[in-house]
């Protein structure tokens, strides 16, 4: 498997000074970055919502689907070093895809719990899922658009995140009202990380030499 090294990265005094959010609008990277966070985003929220809801439609207590909750944050604390590791050694593309299915791995889990040996399973998928989120939000854009004007960028990106967390359990709530449970819904819905891992892999550095450079007006105080 190639490294990072193999990407071709900006310098790193571009990288310091980074894109506007005009400029960084008018790449590609932005779309497909922005799609992927908002479908994790969108699906890790539903998850978590509903997660007591779908143990419950599979047989399982309410009480079984809190006690796994602490194999995912145990997962998540034992993880989080390593996603961090491996984005300096690999390929963001990649990464952010492998993301992406993660996600999708968590969604058909979901819907295969149906005792606690499954349960655990899901958890440890989940908890995975969770770090890769989280890890994603903070790295990519700072990744793409460098440090500078990462405020706005960030904040843009937050918003697109927010909007995701908002509109995803929608989804599962209009599967219960249809369907009489989650699962149909669940397995559709892993067509939306699925696409955004595909888009993920044709991701690359912004070209800085179409842009020329900001004159920063931030304040040296």
């Amino acid at each position: 498997m190639e490294s990072r090294g193999a990407e071709t990265a900006p310098d790193a005094s571009d990288t310091e000074a980074g894109l506007t959010l005009k400029q960084a609008l008018q790449t590609s990277a932005f779309y497909i970055i922005a799609t992927g966070l908002f479908s994790l985003s969108m699906l890790v929220t539903s998850l978590h919502f509903f997660q007591v809801s779908i143990f419950e439609s599979h047989g399982l207590s309410a009480q079984t689907a809190v006690r796994v909750f602490p194999v995912s944050a145990l997962v998540m604390v034992l993880t989080i070093p390593l996603i961090g590791r491996m984005l300096d050694h690999f390929r963001t593309a990649w990464m952010f895809a492998a993301a992406l299915v993660i996600m999708a791995v968590s969604l058909i889990s979901a819907t295969q719990v149906e005792s606690f040996v499954t349960a655990l399973v899901y958890a440890v998928v989940f908890g995975l899922n969770n770090v890769a989120t989280i890890t994603m939000f903070a790295f990519m854009w700072p990744r793409y658009f460098g440090l500078h004007y990462l405020g706005s960028i960030q904040g843009t990106g937050q918003m697109i995140g927010v909007l995701g967390a908002s509109l995803g359990p929608i989804a599962l709530g209009i599967s219960q009202e249809i369907f009489g449970g989650y699962t149909p819904m669940l397995l559709a819905l892993t067509a939306v990380p699925v696409c955004c891992a595909i888009l993920a892999l044709f991701l690359r550095d912004p070209d800085l030499r179409k842009f020329q450079p900001v004159q920063s007006t931030k304040s040296t105080i």
